[in-house]
C-alpha cells in the first residue's frame, strides 16, 4: 500500500497522469480511488494538454472491464460526467449481453434508480446516444417485469420496433410488446399478439390440469396453475387497456348510424376498429375460460387413482369467470361512455349490441 501511495505521488507531481491512473488501478488496497483520479484528471480545471487527455482516455478504454469490475455504476457516472465520448467504447468493451452492460446502461438512462449520487457536471443528453434499444433488450433478460412500465414512458419514435420486439417476444414480455405496438399505431398487430399469447396461456393451463393427475407434487402444480391464472388476468387487463384507448380515440369517427341501425345486417366487416378489438378480446377471454373450465371439470370427473391432481378446480373456474366478467363490464362501460358522447336524435352508435351480436355469431 505504501509503495503505491509513493508511486502515485511521484506520477502526480511529474504530471504523468496516464501512469497515475494505471497506478490507481494497480493498487488493490484502494481500487475505488481510481474514480476520483479520473475526475481529477478530466475535469476542465485540471489543465491537461490534449495529448495528456488522450493518454488518460486510452488507459480508461483499455481497462474498461477492470473499471466495471470495481464498480459498474460509478464507471458509468464518471464517464457520463467527464468523458461522454468514451461511453460507447467502454460499453462495447464489456461482455456482450452481460449484466455489467445492463447496469452500465441503467445508470445512464435511469439515474433516478441509484440513490448514491455524486456532484458531477452536466452531461450531454444520453437519450440521443442510441443506447435505448440495447437497454430494453438487456432489461428483457435481467428485469423483464419492468419493461412494460419503462417503454410506456418513452416518447413515440424513441424505440425502433424491429430492434426490440424479438427480445420482448423471446423473453415473454408480451405486455411491453403490446404497449409499444399500440403506441406506434399498430393496434391490430398488438391485439393479434395479445390473442396469441392468451392462447398460449390457455394451452399451458389445460395441459397442466390434464397432467396434474400424473404429478405427485400437488403443491407445485397448484402454484403453477395460480401463476398462469395471474398471467391470464394480467393480459386480460392489458387487452382492456388497449381497447379502451382505441375506443376513446376513434368513437367520434365511427361509421354513420344510417349504415348500422339494423344489427341483424351487421357483419364483422362493418365494425369499427375499436369494436373489432373488443370483439377479439371478449371472444378470446371467453374461449380461454370455456376450454380451461372444461379441462378442470373433466379432471374432476375422472380422478386419478395414483395422484390427487389439482384439488381446487373451483378456484380456477372462479378466476376465469372473473376475467370474463371484467372484460364484459369494461366493454359495456367503454361503449356506453362513447355512445353517450355521440348521442343525438339521428345518430347513435350501438357498439355494445353490435359487438355482442358479432360475438354470438362467432360462438354459434
Amino acid at each position: 500500500a505504501g509503495f503505491h501511495r509513493v508511486l502515485k505521488s511521484v506520477y502526480k507531481g511529474e504530471k504523468q497522469y496516464a501512469k497515475l491512473l494505471e497506478a490507481c488501478l494497480d493498487d488493490k488496497d484502494d481500487r475505488e480511488a481510481v474514480f476520483a483520479c479520473i475526475g481529477d484528471c478530466l475535469r476542465p480545471s485540471a489543465g491537461l494538454t490534449a495529448k495528456q487527455t488522450r493518454e488518460v482516455q486510452a488507459v480508461i478504454t483499455s481497462h474498461s472491464r477492470d473499471l466495471a469490475d470495481i464498480d459498474t455504476a460509478r464507471t458509468a457516472r464518471i464517464l457520463k460526467a467527464y468523458a461522454p465520448g468514451l461511453l460507447h467504447q467502454v460499453l462495447d468493451a464489456l461482455d456482450d449481453g452481460s449484466q455489467a452492460q445492463y447496469i452500465f446502461l441503467r445508470t445512464l438512462l435511469e439515474p433516478g434508480l441509484h440513490q448514491e449520487q455524486r456532484d458531477l457536471q452536466p452531461s450531454p443528453d444520453i437519450s440521443e446516444m442510441g443506447f435505448t434499444e440495447r437497454y430494453v433488450r438487456l432489461m428483457c433478460t435481467y428485469d423483464p417485469s419492468r419493461v412494460a412500465g419503462y417503454v410506456s414512458f418513452l416518447k413515440s419514435g424513441d424505440l425502433k420496433l424491429d430492434e426490440v420486439l424479438p427480445a420482448m417476444e423471446s423473453s415473454g414480455v408480451v405486455d411491453a410488446a403490446v404497449v409499444l405496438m399500440a403506441r406506434e399505431g399498430l393496434l391490430r398487430d398488438a391485439m393479434d399478439r395479445l390473442v396469441e399469447h392468451l392462447g398460449t396461456l390457455e394451452l399451458a393451463l389445460t395441459g397442466l390440469i390434464s397432467a396434474a393427475s400424473e404429478s405427485p407434487d400437488v403443491a407445485n402444480t397448484e402454484e403453477a396453475a395460480e401463476d398462469l391464472l395471474d398471467a391470464v388476468q394480467k393480459y386480460c387487463k392489458v387487452g382492456i387497456w388497449l381497447c379502451q384507448g382505441q375506443t376513446g380515440a376513434t368513437a367520434a369517427s365511427s361509421r354513420p348510424a344510417a349504415h348500422r341501425k339494423n344489427t341483424a345486417w351487421i357483419t364483422e366487416d362493418d365494425l369499427a376498429l375499436h369494436e373489432l378489438l373488443w370483439l377479439d378480446l371478449v371472444d378470446t377471454v371467453v374461449r380461454v375460460a370455456k376450454q380451461v373450465s372444461a379441462a378442470a371439470a373433466y379432471a374432476l370427473e375422472h380422478p386419478s387413482t395414483e395422484h390427487a391432481g389439482i384439488a381446487n378446480t373451483d378456484k380456477i373456474t372462479a378466476s376465469l369467470r372473473s376475467d370474463v366478467q371484467q372484460a364484459f363490464t369494461a366493454l359495456l362501460a367503454s361503449t356506453s361512455s362513447s355512445d353517450a358522447k355521440l348521442k343525438t336524435a339521428s345518430n347513435q352508435t350501438h357498439s355494445f349490441l353490435l359487438i355482442l351480436r358479432a360475438f354470438l355469431t362467432r360462438a354459434s
